[in-house]
């Protein structure tokens, strides 16, 4: 259009759904005077010499598939944390268990699982089935951004949910190394598998150190008893007053240093606390849903 002295111009504005954005602007204008005329509706008009003209300009904004950006301890909070889409910017793991390469690692391919946690030491699982497409493993001390959908186990949430970032979209894509947060200070009991302090779920915690009764074959911690052997993922440890879930087993896979570990299978000696590990809900092998601590490598002693 030709758009000459001084016009008339309507301009209104239509945003549709989440993901498509149109504008549209006419401008025409017919005049012989100066006057001008201001609604507050927002069209305006104007009177100038005669002129005539039409402009319209269309464009589509909105994208699909962009996660929000959210730290994580707006993601534990959320009422409804099942299927919203999430992005973790520039968080350092603190504990993985890599989903291996079926090519290198023998033809077996581990599901995924690794906490991410963010300056302040708030941790978050990432879980990643081995039905997807491969990625990048990250280990412990990596920086990486997560995209992925945040959903509770058990599906309906309840008080014992644990949460995590997983979908089959999930982008786990290093930043460069990162620096380990410094654990937060707890007190024993605040970790009691029974009546934990839930402020701290999903956090990257320091257990105090002091003189526990380590019990290496807790039935809430085994695994299964075959042909004479007990297999056990963990140990409890307790103070008399509190009892505290350890596991040994799901972080146990990848490049996690385990050379505290027996290689008879056997526990650590963490009797003496003075650890680091991730305080999580999770699903003790014998079925009970409680808070437990995830230990996740032994350079943490």
């Amino acid at each position: 259009g030709t758009l000459a002295g001084n016009t008339t111009g309507n301009t209104t504005g239509t945003l549709a759904g989440n993901n498509t954005g149109n504008t549209t602007t006419s401008n025409s204008g017919t005049t012989t005077t100066g006057t001008t005329n201001t609604s507050t509706t927002g069209t305006s008009s104007t009177t100038g010499a005669t002129t005539t003209g039409t402009t319209t300009t269309t464009g589509t904004s909105g994208t699909t598939g962009v996660c929000i950006q959210s730290d994580i301890p707006t993601v534990r909070s959320a009422s409804t944390p099942l299927f919203t889409e999430v992005c973790l910017s520039n968080v350092v793991v603190v504990g993985a268990n890599n989903a291996g390469n079926a090519t290198q690692d023998g033809g077996t391919q581990y599901n995924g699982e690794y906490y991410v946690a963010d300056n302040s030491a708030n941790a978050i699982e990432v879980f990643k089935t081995k039905y997807e497409a491969p990625i990048d493993d990250p280990t412990r001390g990596n920086a990486v951004n997560v995209d992925g959908i945040t959903k509770a186990l058990p599906a309906d949430g309840g008080a014992t949910a644990t949460i995590e970032v997983a979908g089959i979209n999930l982008q786990i894509t290093a930043v460069g190394p990162g620096t380990l947060p410094t654990p937060k200070t707890v007190s024993f009991a605040d970790l009691d598998r029974n009546s934990p302090n839930v402020s701290l779920i999903g956090s990257y915690v320091l257990v105090p150190a002091g003189s526990y009764t380590e019990n290496a074959t807790d039935p809430g911690l085994q695994f299964h008893a075959s042909n004479g052997n007990t297999y056990q993922d963990g140990f409890s440890l307790s103070s008399g007053g509190n009892v505290v879930w350890v596991d040994t087993y799901d972080l146990g896979k990848g490049a996690a240093n385990k050379s505290c570990i027996p290689g008879d299978g056997g526990m650590p000696d963490l009797s003496a606390g003075n650890f680091k590990a991730i305080f999580d809900y999770g699903l003790a092998p014998n079925g009970t849903q409680g808070a437990m601590l995830l230990f996740a490598d032994c350079a943490d002693l």
